[in-house]
């Protein structure tokens, strides 16, 4: 069939459930089979295959693991493969032509790119999501369902802005910051920061790292 590819989707849980539902009805990708480092057998009536087991008959992929602390991790368990990371964009999200959007993203139903903005790698923008115009999102960062970051932002690697937050013009988010559901930012937040509250207040992230261990382990979603 023309214009038609077969890939594999990295991730079999919360964001490969998604991702998969997406694909389910393209006439552009066909889903050959589901790779999982901590979860093997069959989700979603597709085979869940061990990285380490994978013949890599196909080398096409989309990188489905949402929380930025293991997406550098997980990447690593993929090396060998060797894969090609697509970036997926829903047809119902808009993208502007000025935009700038890296390898292995995912964007989700409704989700906006607006101009001049640039997305980094494996950047999650998930449904309803906005990114203003000359924002900058770093490499390996997350914005959930509704999230809003405006125009002249920048938002450091490996970041989670959380559901409904709201990310005010101008404002800086360093590395490794998670910004709770339903955050109004409206100041620079510095690296390993918990932001919440409206206006937001941030502490230290002392529980980041123990969640990223729990989800390396698959104890919980990605």
């Amino acid at each position: 069939m023309a214009g038609y590819t077969g890939v594999v989707v990295a991730g079999s849980r919360g964001l490969g459930i998604e991702l998969v539902g997406y694909l389910s009805g393209s006439v552009s990708f066909g889903i050959e089979c589901m790779l999982d480092t901590v979860r093997q057998g069959e989700v979603c009536g597709l085979r869940v295959i061990d990285p380490g087991q994978y013949d890599g008959a196909c080398r096409e992929a989309f990188f489905a693991f949402g929380y930025p602390l293991v997406k550098r991790d997980f990447l690593r368990r993929y090396e060998a493969l060797r894969l090609n990371w697509r970036t997926y964009v829903h047809p119902t999200a808009t993208v502007s032509p000025l935009a700038e959007v890296g390898r292995g993203c995912i964007i989700g139903p409704y989700a906006t790119v607006a101009g001049n903005a640039v997305v980094g790698d494996f950047v999650l923008i998930n449904a309803y999501a906005a990114v203003g115009h000359d924002s900058r999102i770093a490499d390996y960062s997350s914005l959930m369902p509704y999230a809003c970051v405006n125009g002249r932002c920048r938002v450091g690697e490996e970041v989670l802005v959380s559901t409904k937050a709201v990310i005010l013009p101008g404002v800086h988010l360093g590395e490794r910051c998670r910004i709770s559901a339903g955050a109004v930012v409206n100041r620079a937040i510095p690296p390993d920061s918990l932001a919440f509250g409206n206006p937001a207040r941030f502490q230290p992230d002392v529980t980041a790292m123990k969640e990223r261990a729990s989800m390396l382990d698959g104890e919980q979603d990605s």
